[in-house]
């Protein structure tokens, strides 16, 4: 293919660090991939006395079943294995409000420096929650990861789940 005269064919060098940084740093204050965005941080109230009163809860009905099991089959082994088996099967089902309640935890005790270095909105945390609502426990926990996996420069922006 040949070029007319009035074409030019121009080889522009790759960018220095300076002025990647310079490019980096003069995004505006409303993209969220920038360094200037000013993020609204949600810090959630978290319910002690709930979270201590499921667990509770669920100790009590697995030692239940334990005690009945052994009341039955008189073998210790065979009910603590059986109570530990309900446990399980308690935390397998709530799985999904116990993901999301760590998420919270993060969110009220995580320093503000800490939170800011997102580079999406939502944030990542609350991305987590989002898909975790949308798409359930394994889908939803994957796809959190795999955004926080993303989360630093130049990546960023406008992602929801």
């Amino acid at each position: 293919m040949k070029f007319s005269s009035e074409e030019e064919t121009t080889y522009k060098k790759p960018p220095t660090y300076e002025e990647l940084l310079e490019e980096y740093q003069k995004q505006d204050k409303k993209d969220p991939s920038s360094i200037y965005y000013e993020r609204k941080l949600v810090r959630p109230k978290i319910n002690f006395f709930k979270a201590i009163c499921c667990c509770l809860i669920s100790f009590i009905l697995s030692s239940i079943v334990g005690i009945v099991i052994y009341y039955f089959i008189e073998s210790i082994a065979v009910s603590i294995l059986s109570g530990i088996f309900v446990l399980l099967i308690i935390c397998i089902i709530f799985a999904k409000a116990i993901l999301i309640w760590f998420v919270h935890l993060y969110q009220r005790f995580a320093s503000k420096e800490r939170r800011e270095r997102c580079r999406f909105e939502p944030s990542c945390s609350e991305y987590m929650i989002l898909s975790l609502q949308k798409y359930g426990v394994v889908k939803g926990l994957k796809k959190g990861i795999n955004r926080m996996k993303r989360c630093k420069p130049p990546n960023g922006g406008y992602d929801p789940p």
